[in-house]
């Protein structure tokens, strides 16, 4: 359900969510809990414990070779999450290695232990929404995830880092945190719909020059939510 990044694509949908209950992260900007009182038919898979869709998992994944974010409704990797749901989960992407595909956690240091059950073809990315910790969820701090996802790509794996929703941050730090990453590209965008109105959100000014320092590392993809903080970026 749903399609958090426009570059993913493929007949399943873009996303597919082999697992059910809720993310123990509970960010306070997730837009998860907001799909589950639009779309009723939903809530009971994303509430509750954490457990393996069977129903999902019984199907072949038929993605025609495209990128597919594989739980893009909660965290494969969160620490709550049983050893041997991550590997069936791993290991049941394989049955259509011609695809690419996403796998996103906050916590990216426990991505390490399950490299060798990754399908052919992958990426793995986290959420560095500021260097700043703002304590809106249950996640490991934003440095954690820097340092989880800095080890991955120490080991040449394909990375993304996630800025989004981008958050008021120092502009210094946070770009030398994504230069030591060396991410095959960044993704950045704001608070999707806006659910929460109290977090601290950078100026027009700050996103640009965010976007314009990003662009002499890497590849930099805008999503257009970013819009609603900076309407002028190309």
């Amino acid at each position: 359900m749903g399609n958090m990044y426009p570059w993913t694509s493929g007949k399943s949908g873009k996303t597919i969510n082999p697992l059910r209950g809720k993310c123990p992260h509970k960010c306070k900007y997730c837009y998860v809990p907001h799909m589950v009182q639009k779309f009723h038919s939903i809530e009971t898979k994303y509430s509750g414990k954490i457990e393996l869709d069977n129903n999902v998992l019984k199907k072949r994944i038929d993605g025609k070779g495209g990128t597919i974010f594989i739980c893009s409704m909660n965290d494969l990797f969160a620490s709550e999450v049983p050893n041997e749901f991550i590997i069936k989960i791993l290991k049941w992407t394989k049955s259509e290695s011609k695809n690419n595909y996403l796998f996103q956690s906050k916590n990216p240091k426990r991505m390490k232990e399950y490299i060798p059950f990754f399908p052919p073809k992958y990426i793995l990315g986290t959420t560095i929404e500021s260097n700043v910790d703002y304590k809106i969820s249950n996640a490991p701090s934003p440095l954690e995830r820097y340092q989880g996802i800095k080890i991955l790509s120490e080991l040449k794996l394909p990375i993304m880092v996630s800025i989004e929703p981008v958050l008021k941050f120092d502009l210094q730090i946070l770009t030398n945190w994504i230069e030591d990453i060396h991410p095959n590209f960044v993704s950045i965008g704001a608070d999707s719909k806006n659910f929460d109105k109290n977090i601290p959100e950078p100026t027009s000014d700050e996103v640009k020059k965010l976007v314009s320092s990003l662009r002499e590392i890497t590849e930099v993809r805008i999503k257009n939510n970013l819009t609603r903080l900076c309407s002028t970026l190309g």
